[in-house]
């Protein structure tokens, strides 16, 4: 069996909402349902016992010529049986609607609170479930935070698989020959690094001339192949949940440059985001240059900070620079097990379960 550890919280607020409204319109329909009756029956019957006392006569008069008064209260009393149950109708509507209305309200406030119980969920195994199947426990929800950092590649935009393509292309011109498994858990760490510890695990060792050439050359053959990304799944939209909550965010990337227009546009936003690419700091993931460059932009301070990645070297760089580290499983090259070891404070399986 896997086991997903979170919280009530990860429940979408619009989720809260419409069941509150749902659960709430339901109690309501049932008590206006009995508070319509009640008061029809009641009225009938009162109508009924006084349509011929001298007060309920002297009242009507006021209203309604004598004859029609006399009418209108023998009509009431020999038709209860549709004054009663459209009565209850429209009071069972009216009051279903304001019950809704407070119980979709009180589900979403309590699906914001830091209050909920933590859950712990045990699904079937299944194929292609997550191979280190148990999830950190998440029971402890993160501080909200100042700002919010996203890797790209894997994070926000499904690339890693045009990535790994990319450098058994480079390192093919290069003679070596390397598999997906062995270049997959070095994807997001600095280009010229990847170039040195491949080529170093096949026996060969490169100069930072070389180093440079091959990653600049991965990145023309990632572009190649990088046409048509897409954005991984609750990308879109927990940067939208940020900017409705004020919360400042920007992209850090060890990429170049030049490689990561592909991978934005696939967004789809309306202004260019906050991009900080590895071209402009000596180090990249894992060091923390990259990330502390993103926090220094964004004026905030990186002990307040989320970063948001999927692989082992972003949870490491978030760790070197004082920042709270999630790892998010949905376009990852790892397992929540490497995330884990790598120092993730919360892993996650897609960026929909990003809850502020």
């Amino acid at each position: 069996m896997r086991y997903l550890r979170g919280r009530l919280a990860g429940v979408s607020v619009r989720a809260s909402f419409g069941a509150g409204a749902w659960v709430g319109a339901a109690i309501g329909i049932a008590i206006g349902a009995v508070l319509g009756a009640l008061i029809s029956w009641f009225a009938g019957t009162v109508l009924a016992w006084q349509r011929d006392l001298a007060f309920t006569l002297g009242v009507a008069r006021t209203l309604l010529p004598l004859g029609d008064q006399v009418a209108a209260l023998r009509w009431l009393s020999n038709t209860w049986y549709l004054v009663i149950p459209i009565t209850a109708a429209v009071v069972a509507v009216f009051v279903g609607i304001v019950g809704g209305f407070i119980g979709a309200l009180l589900a979403a406030a309590y699906n914001r609170s830091p209050r909920h119980a933590s859950v712990v969920v045990e699904l079937p195994d299944e194929e292609g479930a997550t191979a280190a199947g148990i999830l950190p426990d998440m029971s402890t929800r993160l501080p909200t935070p100042d700002a919010v950092v996203f890797d790209l590649d894997g994070t926000l935009v499904d690339t890693v698989a045009a990535r790994i393509a990319a450098w058994q292309a480079v390192f093919a011109e290069e003679g070596i020959e390397t598999t997906a498994p062995e270049l997959a858990p070095l994807i997001g760490i600095d280009g010229r690094r990847l170039a040195r510890e491949v080529a170093a695990a096949h026996g060969r060792d490169l100069t930072d001339a070389d180093a440079e050439r091959i990653d600049q050359r991965a990145g023309q053959l990632f572009d190649e192949r990088n046409h048509d990304p897409r954005a991984l799944p609750g990308a879109a939209g927990i940067l939208a949940r940020l900017d409705v909550a004020g919360v400042t965010w920007a992209i850090a990337t060890s990429s170049r440059e030049e490689q990561v227009h592909a991978s934005v546009a696939a967004l789809g936003l309306d202004e260019p985001p906050r991009v900080v690419n590895g071209s402009r700091v000596a180090h990249a993931k894992p060091a923390p240059d990259l990330l502390l460059l993103a926090a220094r932009e964004l004026h905030v301070d990186p002990g307040a900070t989320w970063y948001v990645g999927d692989s082992t070297w972003d949870m490491q760089a978030a760790r070197a620079a004082g920042m709270s580290a999630v790892g998010v499983l949905a376009g990852a090259a790892v397992g929540a097990d490497a995330l884990e070891a790598a120092g993730a404070t919360l892993i996650i399986e897609t960026l929909d379960d990003l809850v502020l």
